[in-house]
């Protein structure tokens, strides 16, 4: 079976919630310019307000539905905690755009790939490896940003409707 982890941060367990912090903060600002994009595609609504909350009905739909049609604004991190570390992998349709934290380090792996990264030796590389198998079969935590999917959704669209409320006019 072939592992890949494209985008995944390694950080000490202390230095967890800084790093949480800035990925929920990148996250809810790219989060931000995909909610006002899709507003300003939202036809008929008369204000700021009904276009969000069409949006935001849309996307709690599609989180669930098997046959995406819309956007998904759900997004998170899973992390894998062993030893001294945390293992981060963002989620989400805004994860690639998350760059890796200044109190992280990349820790990405595939197996399928022939080049090992510049910043890694052969030896650590399979290590990482053996490493992110070990993870991947063990217990994980959720840190969701936005969750529009689960009985939390409710809380999410608070979250989203204030970073855009500046765009409602009275």
């Amino acid at each position: 079976m072939s592992t890949k982890v494209y985008n995944a941060f390694r950080c000490p367990i202390s230095k967890l919630p800084a790093v949480l912090a800035r990925i929920e903060k990148k996250m809810l600002r790219l989060l931000k310019e995909d909610v006002v994009y899709a507003m300003s595609l939202e036809d008929g609504q008369e204000n700021a307000y009904e276009r969000i909350q069409s949006v935001l009905t849309k996307a709690e739909k599609n989180s669930t539905s098997a046959r995406r049609v819309d956007r998904d604004f759900s997004c998170g991190v899973r992390i894998y905690l062993k030893g001294v570390h945390a293992y981060m992998i963002p989620w989400g349709e805004h994860w690639r755009s998350v760059s890796v934290p200044h109190e992280a380090q990349d820790y990405c792996y595939q197996n399928s790939t022939d080049e090992i990264p510049g910043n890694c030796t052969e030896r650590e590389w399979k290590a990482r490896g053996r490493k992110w198998k070990q993870l991947l079969d063990g217990p994980m935590l959720e840190y969701s940003v936005i969750d529009m999917r689960g009985p939390y959704n409710g809380q999410s669209r608070m979250k989203l409707i204030e970073l855009v409320q500046e765009y409602w006019k009275p």
